[in-house]
C-alpha cells in the first residue's frame, strides 16, 4: 500500500494555501493524503465521553468533523485521495505520532518570515520540524505555486548530507526534477564551512570541496537525476542559500535534516531552520538516523 501524505488543517485560510503544494506532491508521488485535525477539548477532562461529557464538547466535535470533510473535499478536487481523522490531545504529540504511524512525508504551513518557525499550530510547527521522523515540507504563507522541474539542494559535504543522498534522489526522480547541488562556503573562522565545522586543514584547498560537490552532481547524474552545481561564498549560509534559490528559480529547496539531538542537531538544524522561515518557497526538510 502507498503510503499517504500527513497535513494538520485548523481550517484558517493560512492552512488550506498548502493545499495545492501538498495536493502536487501527492499526484507526482501517487500518494493519498491523510487530512487532520488535533483538538484539545478531552485534555481537560481526561478523555471522558459519553454521559460524562459537557454538551457542547459534543457539537463542537460535530462541528469539528463537518469542517474537516469540507477541507477534505476541497483537497480532494486537487486530484488527490484524502482520508480525513480528527485527534484529540496536545498537538505536539498527535502531530509526532501520526508522523510515525505509516506517512510518507508531512506537510505545514508557516505564518511568514519573522521569528522562529511560526506555523498553522504555533509554536508546534518548530517542534514538528525538529523531530518529525519523516521529512517535512515547509511551505510559507506567500510561497507561489511552482513547477519541481528545479531543485536546490544544499550539501555540507558531510556524511549526513551523503547518508541521505540515496533517498533523496528517489524523490527527487519521483518528481521529475532536475537538481543543483550548492554548497554555501563560510569562512573557517567563523566556525562553519557549508552547514557544517569542518577542520581548517579540509580546506586549505578550495579545489577540495569543488571536487566533493561535483562528487554529488555525478552521482545524481549517474543515477538518473539530472544535475549541476554551483559554490558561493559568504558570511550566512542560510542568507546563500535563500538568495540561490531564487536566481535559478527553484520550484522547492531541499535541506538536509535529521532526528539527532545536541551539538550536532543544533549546527545542521539551525540553518534548515533558518532557510525555511526566510524563504519565499517551500522547503523539504529530509530526516536520516
Amino acid at each position: 500500500m502507498t503510503l499517504p501524505i500527513l497535513m494538520c488543517t485548523d481550517f484558517s485560510d493560512l492552512s488550506e494555501r498548502a493545499f495545492p503544494f501538498a495536493a502536487a506532491l501527492g499526484r507526482a508521488l501517487e500518494c493519498p493524503i491523510r487530512l487532520i485535525h488535533v483538538s484539545d477539548i478531552d485534555v481537560f477532562h481526561g478523555g471522558v465521553s459519553g454521559e460524562g461529557r459537557r454538551p457542547w464538547e459534543d457539537d463542537l466535535l460535530r462541528y469539528i468533523e463537518e469542517r474537516l470533510a469540507s477541507s477534505a473535499a476541497r483537497l480532494a478536487a486537487l486530484g488527490v485521495a484524502v482520508e480525513s481523522r480528527v485527534r484529540l490531545g496536545i498537538a505536539s504529540h498527535v502531530l509526532i505520532a501520526e508522523a510515525k504511524d505509516g506517512v510518507r512525508l508531512a506537510v505545514i504551513a508557516t505564518r511568514g518570515h519573522g521569528g522562529l518557525l511560526r506555523a498553522l499550530l504555533g509554536s508546534v510547527a518548530m517542534k514538528f520540524v525538529q523531530e518529525s521522523p519523516v521529512p517535512v515540507l515547509v511551505v510559507p504563507h506567500d510561497a507561489e505555486q511552482r513547477s519541481h522541474s528545479k531543485v536546490l539542494m544544499p550539501v555540507d559535504l558531510s556524511e549526513l548530507t551523503t547518508g541521505i543522498l540515496a533517498d533523496s534522489l528517489e524523490l527527487l526522480r519521483s518528481l521529475g526534477s532536475t537538481v543543483e547541488f550548492f554548497h554555501a562556503h563560510v569562512p573557517v573562522n567563523t566556525g562553519t564551512a557549508g552547514l557544517l565545522p569542518v577542520p581548517t586543514e579540509t580546506l586549505e584547498l578550495s579545489g577540495q570541496v569543488e571536487e566533493r560537490v561535483k562528487e554529488f552532481a555525478a552521482h545524481a547524474n549517474m543515477a538518473g537525476v539530472p544535475s549541476t552545481w554551483a559554490i558561493a561564498h559568504g558570511h550566512s549560509a542560510s542568507r546563500a542559500i535563500v538568495e540561490r534559490a531564487t536566481q535559478i528559480d527553484a520550484g522547492l529547496i531541499v535541506m538536509p535534516g535529521h532526528g539527532r539531538r545536541g551539538l550536532e542537531r543544533f549546527i545542521l538544524g539551525s540553518v534548515a531552520e533558518k532557510v525555511a522561515r526566510k524563504s519565499d518557497r517551500p522547503v523539504l526538510v529530509l530526516k536520516a538516523g
